[in-house]
């Protein structure tokens, strides 16, 4: 189960929806933008709110629809996470750009969501108010896996289960290392996701 949920997810991540949606729509080249990440945050950043919405809802099903399909399969939470898991290899490290990629956020959301729904759903409202409370996108990205983690965790879950979501924070975690770092230096660029939504509002744009 393990070496296809892996495989399967990893090349469903490689897809990376930020491509197209500057290639076809705006003309651009996403990694020549901004940061160069291929990820929500720098689309929408880069290319505006409509961007970033298409970029998330490409990421979220790139991840959802083969973690389904697999748990569907196999009848376990357990291959979701380890489909997550190759999801997130795939986005972050996609073999067709010399394995650059994004942070592979959205990807963990939707992992999560699709392991179990309700509580998946409550580390990323935690996720978001954090991020909103600290106007910085990485520590919303670090809240979302440990408040899951804690969540399966105290759950009772057990290894088979345990495991392939811990890999999973433990991946969003080091990925988002250089942020962290970045924000105790104080030289990590805000993100005001009210302020965003508000200026594309109809009537604002």
């Amino acid at each position: 189960m393990i070496p296809v949920c892996l495989i399967i997810g990893y090349l469903c991540g490689c897809i990376l929806s930020a491509v197209p949606v500057a290639k076809f729509l705006y003309h651009k080249d996403i990694f020549q933008l901004g940061t160069g990440n291929p990820g929500m945050a720098n689309a929408m950043a880069q290319l505006g709110f409509r961007a970033g919405i298409l970029v998330l809802a490409g990421d979220l099903a790139k991840t959802a629809v083969p973690c389904l399909v697999l748990r569907l399969i196999y009848g376990q939470a357990a291959a979701a996470a380890w489909t997550g898991l190759g999801a997130m290899l795939g986005h972050t490290y996609p073999f067709w750009h010399r394995f650059r990629g994004g942070k592979g956020v959205a990807c963990f959301c939707a992992a999560v969501f699709c392991v179990f729904p309700l509580r998946g759903l409550a580390a990323m409202v935690a996720g978001l108010i954090t991020v909103l409370l600290t106007h910085y996108l990485a520590v919303g990205s670090v809240v979302i896996p440990t408040v899951f983690s804690l969540i399966v965790l105290l759950s009772g879950a057990g290894s088979e289960l345990m495991v392939p979501v811990l890999l999973l924070a433990i991946f969003t975690w080091i990925r988002h290392l250089p942020e962290m770092g970045r924000i105790l230096d104080h030289t990590e660029p805000h993100f005001d996701l009210i302020d965003v939504i508000r200026k594309h509002l109809p009537g604002n744009t």
